[in-house]
């Protein structure tokens, strides 16, 4: 092309010297110019239709030699399967068990070594508050017990009965004798000294961790809420909320999937234990569901902690596709299909999805080799290779 616009160039320039050179040599007639200026014209052309032979020779060179570019894809063979819808919500980890722990008496708190997180069992001591009083209370009723027994032998002895004929008396001459003698009295108010000594220990009633430890040694116990918190992190459960909408979605036994929000990486499973048959202001109904394998959930999951939740519901098979097997298009959703060596185009519509599939509602059909790789870039017939 270059070559073609310097031959172009001389031959104007050749021309136009000739031109001049000949009014420099006194050629004045009008004939001569006009003969002069035909050649210069004809020059022009001349190169003109030279270049633009040469540029239409490139251009149908180039033509000739392209080729469109061939992507190479991946296919998958659509077909009909079960499809599981999800429903997305949020909920909270309840631990199905937990109590705020008190002493059932008045005293001064004994000096203790319980500290929060710390895992205590079932029937364990946790701390005992001062009990001299109590002790004292006890033995005071224990003597009083002694002194009503004697007190009932001499009662029998009067009437005529021997100790060893109590087991003959009638149940009417025991029962007064045994209230005459204060015999009756003396038993309850030994009971009663027992349970207030028992009274003295706050004992774990079942195993599990403190949690909100409040209470200090030395201290009343009038002055703290409650002792502390026991939470059994072996026994959790899920709950949360879904639209009263929702409720055909959710039944009793159902598996559900939590995610902590702290821990995304990691999956927990449960099933659904109980619906609230009762809608709240917001519309909302309540649903908790039992967690299941709790052997993970003492070091992951805790009281209180915000999760996750997704229920799945499985329905009637469908054509079903990975996301990444559609586009968007034009405001519309789109999905190639290979066929003899070709990509085409086709928009679908969606009928349902969930987090990695869409189930199809029309545009495609069984047996369709959907390409779901490469397809990016593709437009209409465009020619591909399947890896």
């Amino acid at each position: 092309m270059k070559n073609t616009k310097f031959i172009y160039m001389k031959k104007v320039m050749e021309a136009v010297g000739f031109f001049f050179l000949r009014l420099s040599r006194g050629a004045t007639s009008v004939l001569s110019s006009i003969f002069l200026l035909f050649l210069l014209v004809l020059a022009c052309l001349s190169c003109s239709s030279d270049a633009n032979k040469t540029g239409k020779t490139l251009i149908d060179q180039q033509i000739t030699s392209y080729s469109p570019e061939i992507n190479e894809v991946e296919i998958i063979v659509l077909k009909k399967e079960p499809f599981t819808l999800e429903l997305f919500t949020n909920g909270t980890v309840e631990a199905v068990r937990k109590a705020d722990l008190n002493f059932l008496t008045e005293g001064i708190i004994l000096p203790f070594e319980l500290k929060e997180g710390q895992s205590v069992q079932k029937g364990q001591p946790l701390a005992y508050v001062d009990h001299k009083t109590q002790l004292t209370q006890q033995q005071q009723a224990q003597l009083e017990w002694q002194r009503a027994q004697l007190d009932y032998e001499d009662y029998l002895l009067r009437l005529g009965y021997a100790i060893q004929d109590t087991a003959r008396l009638d149940l009417e001459v025991k029962r007064i004798a045994r209230i005459r003698s204060g015999l009756e009295m003396a038993e309850l108010s030994v009971e009663k000294a027992k349970a207030q000594l028992d009274q003295v220990v706050l004992v774990a009633p079942f195993s599990g961790k403190i949690a909100n430890l409040q209470a200090k040694p030395y201290n009343s116990t009038s002055e703290f809420d409650f002792f502390c918190t026991l939470v059994d992190d072996q026994s959790l459960q899920v709950s949360f909320k879904i639209l009263e909408q929702e409720v055909s979605f959710v039944e009793p036994g159902q598996l559900v999937f939590v995610k902590s929000f702290s821990l995304p990486n990691q999956v927990f499973s449960g099933k659904v234990n109980a619906i609230n048959p009762l809608v709240d202001n917001n519309g909302m109904v309540t649903v908790k569901a039992d967690m299941l394998s709790s052997g993970q959930h003492a070091t992951n999951l805790l009281d209180g902690m915000g999760v996750q939740v997704i229920v799945q519901k499985t329905t009637i098979p469908a054509l079903m596709l990975p996301k990444e097997a559609v586009l968007e298009r034009q405001g519309r959703k789109v999905v190639f299909i290979e066929q003899d060596g070709l990509a085409l185009w086709n928009y679908v519509e969606i009928l349902y999805e969930n987090q990695n599939q869409f189930a199809l509602k029309s545009g495609l059909q069984e047996g369709d080799r959907v390409i779901v790789k490469g397809h990016f870039n593709l437009a209409h017939e465009h020619p591909v290779i399947v890896k």
